[in-house]
């Protein structure tokens, strides 16, 4: 292979001489420009067996059209490095010291290998917290901060390129405004970019000038409040004054992740008791069975009401993983119509004023409940195995016909069964009073036909029912999850909540059927209403209820105890049995046009209520409110507690209520950055963008950045684990836009500047994509694929993430354009380059610089296409900023 020499500026070639060539013993460059890229390039793919790849890695290098990291080029092929190409790593760091100074130690590590990290401060606790119930003893993040700066500053002095480093504390937490002056105080941090992190309730704050919670993240305390527009007029203020902090916002970093619960979640996040029901794509599932099912990690698809985000409806979004939190404090939430939850006191409901703590929330505040009505299993099959061809234990075979699939009717006889039925280990019998006669046969012929000798008896004149003396009959009902209990403590069975539409209606109509009424009024109020001495059979059926779409009000009837008020009866074991009544009842009622929804939906299995039915259905309805006002809030001790997470809308449904998610970290612990730039100011051919040419470009720029994960050397096995063998992801990103802007014609701050803006970063993310699958189809999937985004809708993906908007700073002078998506700083500049020998002595030499693509295009356009940064109002930085992370995964 010829060696080619680019063409570069003599800053370019100074640059790229001090930083990318290697040297010998002595100091002295033993290679050029070229033979440097001719390195790199050969490294990237050697396992590759196609060396054409090669060759076409080597031509868009060597004409500057793609240029890989600074430490690839430095690194990669470097007999005298050690292989470590990736740009900076996101390390976690929990509250103890152990935590902290072990964090301290691999970043140590990551330094000696040239590599920059990033740090979330947030979990450590505030300055002058306890410590072992000691006072005033903790240092706060803000000085550990600036203990790591020192740290990692010895290690950088005798790198090749110094590695940077980027803190981040939330905006929540008591020491936000130290941190926000840190930098302009002392001048002792210097190797560190801060930025505090923001979340969209932070942001709303602001803009309503609300007061803003700084919690301890010990025990989410409140410790201050403060105006949040006044601290993000501070923020602004020392963003001026040092050009630090900046922002980094949580929530859209989040949204955009596409494997947000990889790594340890944070042992402090809020969580939900494991009994609660959440609503998924198969109906109500238990917390605690939805991670015993899907902890592994797998893909479960939750209900989430669009209202979290501001829009409206329901709709399934994949959740990534459910977690057990251990064991914690939880309080217990209670709202007039019944609905209740139970979760840790830092959990975010959704109320009519946003996102608010559990523990904040106070009595007479109205929270949203689910807004329409959710999915059903598709599944016809039983959650257990049923064999009609029995043996009992005399040894006798019995044959029975007992339903193998979900359907209808066998929720209709589970339903009646709770209403006005029961089991014993050895029978079970439905009850009837004297006007069901109707209800009557049609259990005994459905009956009779599952189980040939069920038998009607009439204990009474009152009342008939219908046995079956079978222990096989009663097992059969117990796996479903009848319970053999008195009356105040029966259930939905659980099965029922993850069963298909159809079994869920049928249940209800047996249920009301049993236990039901219909009350009209003309000009007043009508309502349906289920009578039960059983309060949490009827919180169950409010809930299968909701999920129907369908809200229903719980009351309680209950009245003073009173003896003998049912005639005697003869039991099933011929036993005279009289009852009298504790006064205990709960009533479910529905009200309002939920009225028309129940009749629509679910309805009445028999004729009994023809008339009242016809006149519910020429009344005329209030709309039905889909929230709920807040009767109490309280402490309700220690349960245990899971965690899922959902990335799109970061919410979920929790026991009816709109719940925020559990899970939410902006960055994964030990992953890399592994980046490379497309240099757009050479894509241009006649005045036009080279689209074809940048496609092979944006192909060209996935491969290599796929490749250099597989060959580098990575300075944690966790990293590894993380980067490699986890996400592989890469970040393809552009520089050179504002000199493109100059050879087409266009100013910066232009509507024609941000168009294309937005046709490129499409563009360049559609082909990246693009590639991406086809690697996926090539070389495999990356490792945690089950568990993204992706996995839905099947389609093959070598990296979890493609793209991403960098600063380029140093690799775009190698490249002699403008920087990132930066406009032109200016048009002349004077260069300064500091040089320091052995000795300690130095000198800095001045070099004028004019800007290049400015000389050539100058005199064919006129003076406002070549805007510089000084000239550009605010408002045009963010529209293009805006414009390309419309489409990029990163920046």
């Amino acid at each position: 292979m010829k060696i080619i020499e680019p063409k570069q500026s003599a800053v370019a070639l100074e640059i790229t001489r001090k930083r990318y060539l290697m040297t010998d013993s002595r100091g002295r460059v033993v290679e050029t420009v070229g033979e440097m890229l001719w390195r790199v390039a050969k490294h990237i793919t050697k396992f590759e067996e196609d060396k054409k790849i090669t060759e076409a890695f080597y031509e868009r290098m060597v004409t500057k059209k793609f240029v890989c990291s600074g430490k690839a080029m430095f690194e990669a092929g470097n007999p005298g490095g050690i292989g470590q190409l990736a740009a900076c790593f996101v390390l976690p760091i929990e509250d103890s010291i152990d935590s902290i100074f072990k964090t301290l130690g691999e970043a140590a590590v990551i330094h000696k290998n040239n590599g920059g990290t990033g740090f979330n401060f947030s979990k450590i606790r505030p300055h002058g917290d306890k410590v072992k119930n000691v006072l005033n003893a903790a240092s706060g993040p803000v000085d550990f901060i600036k203990a790591f700066s020192a740290a990692l500053s010895k290690i950088l002095q005798g790198a090749k390129r110094q590695g940077g480093n980027i803190a981040i504390l939330n905006a929540d937490h008591p020491d936000i405004e130290e941190f926000i002056k840190m930098k302009a105080e002392d001048g002792t941090i210097k190797n560190f970019n801060v930025s505090v992190g923001a979340t969209d309730e932070f942001m709303k704050a602001v803009r309503l000038k609300k007061m803003w919670r700084l919690v301890n993240p010990r025990n989410k305390e409140v410790v201050k409040q403060i105006r949040a527009n006044k601290l993000f007029a501070l923020i602004c203020e020392f963003a001026w004054k040092t050009a630090d902090p900046g922002m980094a916002f949580l929530d859209r970093m989040e949204r955009d992740n596409p494997t947000p619960t990889l790594g340890k979640l944070e042992a402090t996040n809020p969580c939900i008791t494991g009994d609660a029901l959440i609503a998924t794509e198969c109906g109500l599932m238990e917390f605690v069975k939805a991670y015993e099912n899907y902890h592994n990690p797998g893909r479960l698809g939750l209900l989430v009401d669009r209202r979290a985000v501001g829009r409206e409806g329901v709709e399934i979004k994949p959740s990534l993983q459910v977690l057990y939190q251990g064991v914690k404090e939880v309080y217990q939430l209670e709202t007039k119509s019944g609905f209740r939850l139970k979760a840790t006191g830092n959990h975010k409901i959704m109320t009519e004023d946003g996102w608010k703590e559990l523990s904040q929330i106070k009595a007479g505040e109205r929270v949203l409940i689910q807004a329409s009505a959710g999915q059903f299993s598709q599944t016809k099959q039983l959650p257990f195995v049923w064999e009609n061809q029995l043996t009992g234990k005399n040894g006798r075979k019995y044959h029975l016909n007992l339903p193998t699939r979900w359907s209808k009717e066998l929720g209709v006889f589970l339903g009646w069964l709770v209403g006005d039925g029961f089991i014993r280990q050895k029978y079970a019998i439905l009850a009837f009073g004297s006007k069901k006669l109707a209800e009557q046969k049609y259990f005994a012929r459905l009956l009779q036909r599952w189980y040939p000798s069920t038998m009607i008896r009439q204990p009474t004149e009152r009342t008939t029912q219908i046995v079956c003396h079978s222990q096989f009959v009663a097992d059969y009902a117990m796996q479903f999850g009848v319970l053999a209990v008195k009356s105040a403590e029966k259930r939905v069975p659980k099965t029922i909540f993850t069963a298909p539409k159809e079994t869920v209606i049928g249940f209800l109509q047996g249920l009301f059927g049993a236990d039901g009424t219909i009350g009209f009024v003309k000009d007043k109020s009508s309502y349906m209403r289920l009578s039960s001495k059983s309060r949490l059979l009827l919180t169950d059926v409010q809930l299968l209820l909701l999920n129907l779409g369908i809200k229903a009000r719980i009351y309680n009837r209950s009245r003073p105890p009173r003896r003998n008020l049912f005639p005697a009866y003869q039991t099933a074991d011929d036993q005279i049995r009289q009852y009298g009544s504790d006064g205990k009842l709960w009533e479910l009622e529905i009200s309002k046009d939920s009225v028309i929804k129940f009749l629509d939906e679910v309805g009445f299995l028999f004729d009994r209520h023809e008339e009242k039915i016809k006149k519910l259905l020429d009344k005329s309805y209030y709309s039905t409110r889909f929230t709920d006002e807040v009767l109490a809030v309280t402490p309700f001790g220690k349960e245990p507690v899971y965690d899922v997470t959902e990335p799109e809308t970061h919410s979920f449904i929790a026991n009816g209520f709109v719940v925020h998610n559990c899970g939410e970290i902006p960055l994964l612990p030990y992953e890399s950055c592994n980046l490379g730039s497309i240099n757009l100011s050479l894509h241009v051919k006649n005045e036009k963008v080279d689209w074809e040419d940048l496609k092979k470009t944006v192909k060209i720029g996935v491969r290599f950045l796929d490749n250099m994960i597989e060959v580098n050397n990575y300075p944690l096995e966790q990293i590894k684990r993380m980067v490699k063998d986890g996400n592989r992801r890469i970040g393809l990103g552009v520089m050179g836009f504002s000199h493109m802007l100059y050879k087409l014609g266009i100013a910066y701050n232009s509507e024609a500047g941000v168009k294309l803006a937005g046709e490129l970063a499409q563009f360049i993310r559609t082909e990246a994509d693009k590639e991406s699958e086809r690697l996926g189809r090539e070389r495999g999937n990356f490792g945690n694929y089950d568990v993204s985004i992706f996995a839905k809708n099947g389609r093959p993906r070598r990296n979890c993430a493609t793209t991403m908007i960098a600063p380029t700073g140093t690799i775009s002078m190698f490249a002699d354009c403008s920087s990132g998506i930066e406009p032109v700083f200016s048009l002349s500049t004077t260069r300064r380059t500091f040089f320091e020998d052995s000795g300690k002595n130095s000198s800095t030499k001045e070099i004028i610089v004019n800007d290049p693509i400015y000389q050539e295009y100058k005199n064919k356009y006129d003076q406002e296409v070549f805007v510089t940064a000084q000239e550009i109002g605010w408002r045009w930085h963010v529209k293009i900023q805006a414009a390309w992370q419309k489409y990029f995964d990163n920046s």
